[in-house]
């Protein structure tokens, strides 16, 4: 039995996971470069060189890819870090120019910010990260349709053709 889109029917499909990998291509380049010079200190030489490394995908490969896995850690220091520069010169001009008791509730709602938000992001990249294999799983199992573009899963294209059946 072969599998078919549930939005057109047409059996061509293919998996996510390999359009994904057919439209992703790694580069790397080597540069050699030199040059010379006659200045007023007499001759002078340049050599050097250059890697370079990139990524190319294709618009569908965007639109296909993966989930991602987060990085609770460096995310909660990035916020802490924009936060404490950012964030507490601001407050402490706003603090200054008002009040003290204005002052007093801007550094409260800001010291509970500058180490609750690190906070909340680290606890809820941890919790993502724990469901990650499931969503990598179930990504792996999903089929696109080349003639309509429709993403599906193998249960949903076996419903669609069960109740095509019944009909």
């Amino acid at each position: 039995m072969a599998l078919t889109c549930p939005g057109c029917g047409t059996e061509d499909i293919r998996k996510v996971s390999l359009i994904y990998e057919n439209g992703v291509q790694k580069t790397r380049s080597k540069t050699l470069f030199g040059g010379g010079l006659l200045g007023l200190l007499g001759p002078m030489l340049g050599l050097g060189a250059a890697v370079t490394r990139g990524t190319n995908k294709t618009l569908t490969a965007e639109r296909l890819g993966p989930p991602q896995k987060m990085r609770p850690v460096l995310s909660a220091v990035i916020v802490f870090l924009g936060m404490l520069f950012f964030a507490f010169p601001v407050v402490i001009l706003i603090g200054a120019s008002i009040s003290r008791a204005v002052e007093g509730i801007f550094g409260m709602i800001f010291t509970v910010t500058l180490f609750g938000l690190p906070i909340w992001i680290f606890i809820h990249g941890v919790h993502y990260n724990s469901q990650y294999p499931e969503l990598l799983e179930k990504w792996n199992g999903l089929f696109m349709c080349e003639r309509c573009g429709d993403i599906f899963s193998r249960d949903e294209a076996i419903k669609a053709e069960k109740a095509s059946v019944k009909k």
